[in-house]
């Protein structure tokens, strides 16, 4: 609960984040490591959360994650219902980190599954969109944005492991 609280103070001030509450929380080097975990992951998601006041309150969002917030709750706030707006953001985060943390426990096994029978095809098609966001993001010149991401792509190729699988058992090697 002080983690969260705290993150929540963190959170609101415009320019700190989650990332820096947890830095600046010497408090969890003390703690054994499951509370110590516990206590630094209540301080990044009530940070995350607490980012949402400033820019219902002030248009300032205290965190990056919270510049959405701008958009839809800041005129609720300016027609006089700030409550509901900041009771409306702070339930969306809570229930939005529910289903993250939730969901993870019943796909992460078969995500695990599928990404160890990636082969070469599978890593180029992933690879694809990345190479095209970049021709996209590169204004300019689009040639030079390909080359680039086209070069770092045939680096990563070429200095890649034969077999992406890793081995159970380790190899031989001779003394």
């Amino acid at each position: 609960m002080l983690g969260i609280i705290g993150g929540l103070v963190i959170g609101v001030r415009p320019g700190l984040g989650p990332l820096m509450g947890i830095v600046a929380l010497p408090v969890a080097f003390h703690l054994e490591p499951i509370p110590a975990m516990a206590m630094l992951i209540a301080v990044h998601v009530g940070g995350s959360a607490g980012g949402s006041i400033s820019a219902i309150l002030l248009h300032i969002p205290g965190t990056p994650l919270a510049a959405a917030t701008l958009f839809d709750r800041y005129p609720l706030a300016q027609k006089g219902h700030s409550q509901d707006a900041i009771g409306r953001a702070i339930t969306a985060s809570s229930l939005g980190g529910l289903v993250a943390g939730i969901m993870p426990l019943f796909f992460s096994p078969v995500l695990a599954d599928l990404a160890l029978d990636f082969a070469p095809p599978e890593y180029s098609a992933m690879a694809l969109p990345g190479l095209l966001t970049i021709a996209v993001v590169s204004e300019g010149s689009a040639i030079k944005g390909m080359l680039a991401g086209g070069s770092g792509w045939w680096w990563r190729r070429s200095t890649s492991t034969s077999s992406p699988r890793p081995t159970a058992t380790p190899s031989a090697q001779s003394t």
